[in-house]
């Protein structure tokens, strides 16, 4: 009976030990890009999409809840369309922690359709509006279905702000294909 006790006392001081070391690694919460787009004093070249500053840069990136911000400015009337380019500016802070994500082309392009709906919208006369895409894209040699959401809200002259929300699927389904 002793032996008994004492192997149930060695259990109870050695479970929460054991317990720790054993425990599964915390999943990483599901990356998500948060872009404001503003398009301003375009002219007449706004009718065709044309702007004369285009400034791209990664304002942000809050570690705790992994989410990246950026903004795309477009101002003045000049010949470059409001697209976001493959690189961004990434400050010292954001670079490291987002380089591989925000600097992928493919996001990039997902980005730039999302804006390209919007400007199809406006030239058939909506001023508001909103839309949805979906891409399987490789980061750091993973492949991770993303989300992207546009919305946007013009006025007569082609000025106005699409905010766009990149979201990763935290599923994971598309690692398992």
């Amino acid at each position: 009976m002793k032996k008994l006790l004492k192997i149930l006392a060695i259990g109870l001081i050695l479970a929460p030990i054991t317990g720790k070391a054993f425990a599964a690694p915390e999943k990483q919460k599901p990356t998500v890009i948060l872009m404001e787009v503003t398009k301003s004093n375009g002219g007449y070249w706004s009718a065709i999409n044309l702007y004369d500053e285009i400034n791209y840069t990664v304002e942000n990136f809050d570690a705790a809840n992994n989410v990246i911000y950026a903004k795309l400015s477009c101002d003045g009337d000049g010949f470059s369309f409001c697209r976001a380019p493959r690189r961004a500016a990434c400050n010292a802070a954001t670079s490291t922690a987002t380089d591989n994500l925000i600097n992928s082309e493919a996001i990039a392009q997902m980005v730039n359709k999302l804006i390209e709906a919007s400007e199809q919208e406006f030239q058939t006369g909506k001023l508001s509006g909103s839309k949805t895409n979906k891409s399987i894209i490789v980061v750091s040699g993973k492949s991770k279905l993303y989300f992207g959401t546009a919305s946007w809200q013009y006025d007569q002259n082609g000025n106005g702000k699409i905010s766009i929300r990149i979201s990763e699927d935290p599923t994971g389904i598309a690692s398992r294909l």
